[in-house]
């Protein structure tokens, strides 16, 4: 790093904006420093500047074209942009024409020579890990009480408006509405449970009040968000958890319809629609953000199981193994993967058998460039990030209880929502 710091002020005012963030760029086996990224803006020409600077030891290798592409892809598919322009003293030679997913049109990439292309690897290779994180948090395995987490909004300010929404195949599909007191427009999140689908409005509005203990409706709806606690359509999960190849109305088809029933109350803000699923719930937040334009996503403990391809076994192996022998499909993973535009947060507990699930959809998103992070939290059994639901758990010696852990998810989940989650 000695060897580094010299040139930074130098960079920095010749070759890179004064007024823009810095990104370390770190060799991934060590994590030693070996260069600076910095983006500094985009024009009226959807030109993405680009600043950079790399040792010259670590100028040297054979990864130019597996980083140039991965640039090029990653500008072009999440950043909207049509080119790309680099700033140092390399001359440039000829222009490098390259295709970019933008509505079939073309853009244009400008090869600034060798050294200059060894440079952009780097960039490429840890922006795109800085885009993915993975985070072990600690926790006591010790019941947290409950009480003073929940009915903390009353319902003569934020009453529950039982909702019903028609769906595609003229199925109503129930929800539990509540929104802060006031006209708005409000930010909106969407919480789905997990399997199975069909719990009714009696379970839905006893959710949004907290009434079997778990804190994270009320939580958003004391940060100004309406609130929407909604089912999906029960049935045969390897039918409904997917698209129909035949037809039939899936639970995607409800959540698109939820959606659009949300999105058009005229006292939320459109813009600033979330979703939050665990489980079951979960893969239907991950299939609908592959298909329509949200703010933010969370999935806790997510069984994407359909998201990615695979197919749920008819008997699952015993304890954490249950899901380890799933093969997900390649292509229909990199179909789904691919459209997906937005951050999202996957918390998951140690002691959940859907860990290695969250993990396998975690690298997915992340090996396709997508911005994604991982926390794991300590003693944290499955569906923890909700805190009590009032289900019968015979897989929980002690029943469901509130964990440090799950109100830890819980202030990472807001602070996400609201673009502060450091």
């Amino acid at each position: 790093m000695a060897d580094f710091r010299g040139c930074i002020q130098e960079v920095r005012e010749v070759y890179m904006s004064t007024k823009d963030k810095f990104l370390a760029m770190c060799l991934r086996e060590s994590g030693k420093v070996v260069g600076l990224l910095v983006i500094n803006g985009i024009d009226d020409e959807k030109r993405l500047n680009l600043g950079h600077v790399v040792l010259s030891k670590y100028q040297d290798n054979d990864h130019d074209l597996e980083g140039i592409e991965a640039l090029i892809k990653h500008c072009f598919d999440a950043e909207g942009v049509l080119s790309v322009i680099t700033n140092n003293v390399a001359e440039s030679l000829e222009g490098m024409r390259v295709k970019g997913n933008n509505g079939g049109r073309q853009g244009y990439y400008r090869n600034w020579g060798k050294v200059t292309m060894r440079v952009v690897v780097f960039c490429v290779l840890f922006a795109a890990a800085a885009m993915a994180e993975v985070h072990e948090n600690p926790g006591s395995p010790e019941p947290v009480p409950h009480e003073k987490y929940i009915r903390v909004i009353s319902e003569a300010d934020s009453p529950v408006q039982p909702t019903y929404i028609k769906t595609r195949d003229g199925l109503y599909v129930a929800a539990a509405v509540r929104k802060p007191k006031g006209d708005g427009p409000f930010p909106a999140i969407i919480i789905w449970h997990g399997a199975p689908g069909g719990r009714g409005m009696e379970q839905l509005a006893g959710w949004s009040r907290g009434d079997t203990g778990g804190p994270v409706w009320e939580r958003f709806l004391q940060e100004g968000y309406v609130v929407a606690v909604a089912d999906y359509r029960g049935g045969d999960m390897n039918l409904i958890s997917s698209p129909s190849t035949t037809g039939i109305v899936t639970s995607i088809d409800d959540g698109l319809s939820i959606i659009e029933y949300v999105k058009g109350l005229k006292y939320v803000d459109a813009n600033r629609l979330s979703l939050y699923g665990v489980s079951l719930g979960g893969n239907l937040v991950m299939q609908l953000i592959s298909r329509v334009p949200v703010h933010r996503a969370i999935v806790g403990a997510p069984a994407a199981v359909w998201f990615l391809g695979a197919r749920f076994p008819a008997k699952p192996a015993p304890g954490l193994d249950a899901f380890a022998d799933i093969k997900p499909d390649p292509e229909v993973a990199r179909k789904n993967i691919e459209p997906i535009k937005i951050p999202v947060l996957i918390p998951v507990g140690k002691a959940d058998r859907l860990l290695g699930m969250a993990r396998m959809l975690h690298d997915a998103l992340a090996e396709a460039g997508k911005s994604v992070r991982l926390e794991i939290y300590d003693h944290g059994y499955h569906d923890f990030c909700l805190g009590p639901q009032g289900q019968t758990r015979t897989d929980l010696p002690r029943g469901e209880i509130l964990l440090d852990s799950a109100l830890e998810a819980l202030e990472k989940s807001v602070a996400f929502v609201k673009d502060q989650l450091k």
